[in-house]
């Protein structure tokens, strides 16, 4: 289990405004893979 885990990353997106008005699901992965580019 600990080796399948071992490259795992977790983006917390409160980063975004507080009245967002759509599904901000597209918005989180495109955070997650930009914060995933700049820790390699």
């Amino acid at each position: 289990m600990v080796e399948k885990l071992e490259r795992l990353r977790v983006v917390d997106v409160s980063v975004l405004p507080d009245c967002v008005r759509a599904n901000t699901n597209a918005t989180t992965i495109m955070i997650a893979e930009r914060v995933a580019e700049w820790m390699n």
